[in-house]
């Protein structure tokens, strides 16, 4: 899987216009389920690598701002939701933390936790195994 289709994933899903975390967690899951075990774990990889890049303390600092969890958990929970916003919304927040604070939040938590391990569980649907961590 190449980063675009990454994006293009996430960007399907977020289009549906799903307001409750654990329906978008499941849609990705089923979404992921579909691809091969190979693409399902590039798109754990690339997740982790936009997920590692986000880890700036301007960005710790916005998401204090906007009411997310100020802890190292918390912090971690709003990277993913802010990977799980798109690609313009992840790209421009990068670029300067403060775009954030103009994104629609749909009433949504801003600690977005399961979709840290979307790729892992619809990797456990796919070949029907428990307790397998795909992380390392």
């Amino acid at each position: 899987m190449k980063k675009e289709q990454f994006w293009v994933m996430i960007e399907s899903v977020d289009q549906m216009g799903l307001l409750d975390q654990d329906a978008i967690c499941n849609q990705m899951e089923t979404d992921l389920s579909r691809c091969s075990l190979e693409d399902i774990l590039d798109w754990h990889s690339i997740l982790n690598l936009y997920w590692d890049a986000a880890d700036r303390d301007d960005l710790w600092r916005m998401s204090e701002i906007l009411g997310a969890h100020s802890t190292d958990d918390g912090f971690s929970d709003f990277r993913s939701w802010l990977i799980s916003r798109g690609r313009e919304v992840y790209r421009n927040a990068l670029r300067d933390s403060k775009t954030l604070a103009t994104v629609p939040r749909k009433g949504e938590e801003l600690n977005f936790e399961c979709f840290h391990y979307v790729a892992i569980n619809a990797y456990k649907m796919k070949t029907h195994q428990e307790g397998l961590d795909i992380r390392e």
